[in-house]
């Protein structure tokens, strides 16, 4: 004797036909009634819902369903193993750096490292999340800035205002070492020295030392890293910096077919804006 559940009785009612030998027809399941087979199917084989395990995968909705899950599942041990092996990176780039006396090197091996982990950081992020299409702009920003102050400047005081902007894989990667790049500079450049404050106390709207700010206007995406340091030297222009950080930033720029400005009303505030689009590959 088979039991049926009013769980499935309802599933039946609900948005299948059944024909006269009992095999369930149409294409109409929706997301959860998927689950709900699935669960069925896969805790009884088929005996408590009164349905053959078999007879389930010709459906074309089911099957479809049961092969996303699984390239999600892929795709996130995927972004997992990605991470690792970044971080594996970034340590030997930091290892190396602890054994430089000149400190130039040293520098330049550790903002290196920061970059890997600021891609490494992306990887982690899409292992987490519930939709594999896009990555939170906003809350990726907060966690880098995060790691970069306490690299950096762990005295200083930091302000992320963040909107809720969804970009891309494609498009976080470049983003996220444009943002490394802009705050690297905001905490080598911007920030005072005073002692750490260990409870570290969220800043104010006016009481900080860098402002991070992420939005979105008009399908643009727009990244705004300010300081409150000695500013900018006159004439400045970052298309001619000599700095790798800013030369990296152009270069992405042009990939992103974006734009960098930069301005010292007090301090220094540099603005990146791009479409929030998939990047055309092979940009020169």
């Amino acid at each position: 004797m088979r039991l049926w559940l009013p769980q499935w009785c309802g599933l039946l009612e609900r948005s299948l036909a059944v024909d006269g030998k009992g095999w369930l027809v149409g294409d109409t399941l929706t997301i959860a009634d998927l689950k709900l087979v699935h669960w069925f199917d896969k805790l009884t084989n088929g005996s408590l819902t009164g349905i053959p395990t078999d007879l389930l995968h010709p459906f074309p909705a089911l099957t479809a369903w049961r092969e996303q899950t699984h390239r999600e599942r892929a795709a996130r041990i995927l972004h997992h193993r990605v991470k690792n092996n970044l971080q594996i990176v970034s340590s030997l780039l930091t290892l190396q750096a602890d054994q430089q006396s000149d400190p130039v090197a040293r520098s330049v091996l550790l903002e290196s490292a920061h970059r890997v982990i600021s891609m490494a950081l992306i990887h982690e992020q899409m292992y987490g999340v519930t939709s594999l299409d896009r990555i939170d702009l906003g809350a990726y920003a907060s966690r880098l800035v995060d790691y970069l102050r306490a690299a950096l400047a762990p005295s200083a005081r930091v302000k992320v205002v963040a909107a809720d902007v969804r970009v891309t894989l494609d498009l976080a990667v470049p983003l996220g070492l444009i943002l490394n790049a802009l705050v690297t500079n905001a905490f080598k450049y911007g920030t005072p020295q005073r002692p750490v404050d260990r409870t570290n106390p969220p800043p104010s709207d006016e009481d900080w030392d860098v402002r991070v700010t992420i939005g979105e206007h008009e399908g643009s995406i727009v990244i705004e890293v300010a300081d409150r340091g000695p500013g900018l030297p006159e004439g400045f222009n970052p298309r001619k910096s000599s700095s790798l950080g800013l030369q990296i930033i152009q270069s992405l720029a042009r990939q992103l077919r974006g734009k960098l400005t930069a301005t010292s009303p007090k301090g220094a505030v540099l603005r990146f804006t791009c479409s929030n689009a998939t990047p055309p590959p092979n940009v020169p």
